[in-house]
Formats: C-alpha cells, sequence, structure tokens
C-alpha cells in the first residue's frame, strides 16, 4: 500500500500494510490492549464502539458481539451482531475470566476504567496507548498537511477501522455495498473518504480483470 502525498481530508483514511500490522500487535504489552485492538479491526469499529462493549454483548457460544454503532445510539438506535473468530472469541472468554473483579464493578464493561468510577476506560486513554504503540514503531513521522497547514500524522486511531474498510475491500475486489455493510455506513457520502483512499489500488485491480484474455497472439517483428 502505497502513502498518499496529496494534501486533503482523504490522507487519513490510508490503511496499514500486512507487515506494519503484524509489527503493531507483536508489541502489545498487555492482553487488554491486543483484544481492543484487534476488535476494532476485526470489527471495523470507531474507538468509542469498542469501550462501550459489555459483557451482556458478547455471545461466546455463537462468536459474536452485539454493536450499537457509536452514531446511532438512542431510542431507534441498531444493533448489529457482528461474527468473530473462533480464536479471538476464546482470548476473550479468558480475558473476561480473569478480569471478572474488574468488569462487574465497571457495570459489565469488558474493558473498564482506571479510576474509581464505575464505567469504561475512555476513548481518550485509549487513543492515547494506540499512539504510544504507532510511535514507538516510527509510524508517527509519516505525515501530512492539512487545510490549517499543520503535520498530522498518516496513522492515527482511526486508522486501524480504515484498515479494516479497505481489508474487506480488497477481499471483495471493491464490493462497495459489503463494505458499507462491514462499517455501518448508512450512506455512501460518508463512506466516500475510505473508497478515495482506496481508489488507485481498484482501479488497477477492475482493468486486470475487464481486459484480461482480450489479447490475442500476433506475431511480434523487431523491424532493424
Amino acid at each position: 500500500m502505497h502513502y498518499y502525498e496529496n494534501k486533503g481530508i482523504h490522507n487519513f483514511k490510508r490503511a496499514l500494510t500486512d507487515r506494519e500490522l503484524h509489527d503493531f500487535f507483536t508489541i502489545m504489552e498487555s492482553e487488554r490492549d491486543y483484544l481492543f485492538f484487534m476488535l476494532q479491526l476485526i470489527m471495523g469499529c470507531r474507538i468509542e464502539e469498542v469501550t462501550k462493549i459489555q459483557l451482556n454483548d458478547i455471545d461466546f457460544q455463537n462468536c459474536r458481539i452485539a454493536l450499537t454503532p457509536n452514531k446511532q445510539r438512542g431510542v431507534r438506535a441498531r444493533r448489529y451482531n457482528i461474527d468473530i473468530p473462533p480464536e479471538i472469541c476464546e482470548r476473550l472468554a479468558i480475558y473476561c475470566h480473569n478480569e471478572q473483579p474488574h468488569i462487574e464493578y465497571a457495570d459489565n464493561y469488558i474493558f473498564p476504567g482506571r479510576t474509581r468510577k464505575r464505567t469504561h476506560i475512555s476513548p481518550e486513554a485509549m487513543r492515547d496507548c494506540f499512539n504510544q504503540y504507532r510511535n514507538r514503531l516510527g509510524l508517527h513521522k509519516q505525515h501530512s498537511v492539512d487545510k490549517d497547514g499543520k503535520k498530522r500524522p498518516y496513522v492515527r486511531p482511526h486508522t486501524l477501522r480504515a484498515t479494516s474498510i479497505n481489508r474487506v475491500l480488497r477481499e471483495t475486489n471493491g464490493n462497495v455495498l459489503l463494505a458499507m455493510q462491514h462499517s455501518r455506513h448508512q450512506s455512501l457520502n460518508g463512506f466516500l473518504p475510505y473508497l478515495e483512499a482506496y481508489k488507485d489500488e481498484l482501479l488497477k485491480a477492475v482493468k486486470h480483470r475487464a481486459f484480461k484474455g482480450l489479447m490475442v497472439e500476433r506475431p511480434l517483428t523487431i523491424e532493424p
């Protein structure tokens, strides 16, 4: 995956490469951090949504988590049942067992806060946690310039969500509807920045498939 050098809002939608993902999860110092960011990646979540997962949202038997998107919370908010890999579900079950006293004290939020308040860890704390791992890998050195002329890192806490969406687009050959369903976007306008970051890769793949097999064998002579 190349780095986007153009200025503009779409820069922060760039995805992590396979090697960057491997390095990122390899240096995790705690099971909490590993599971938190792995769930964000697998489920394509915003950080706020992961912090608000409670124990009763998890179906350990069917490896599924019920999620209410952060921007849809309210009386008519829709809950999504999202499948997670069995190996992650197993690790999550062991983690919840080990952290049971803390989880119960935090009103059954599986990622309890670090204060005495009975609630989940704050999104700001997990953003700081992400940035610390990012900085250790040196990914903070790659930056873009926003409209106000300020430098902003390409890799930010929202990057795992962008990476998740990008991988679904890659695996489905650019199927926008499936990617929107995965990311729970309600409108194409909100999804377009993610598609913009993927468009070069998508166009290359589409052109390759669209014209594959059209070439016919013809004698080729190099004139002196």
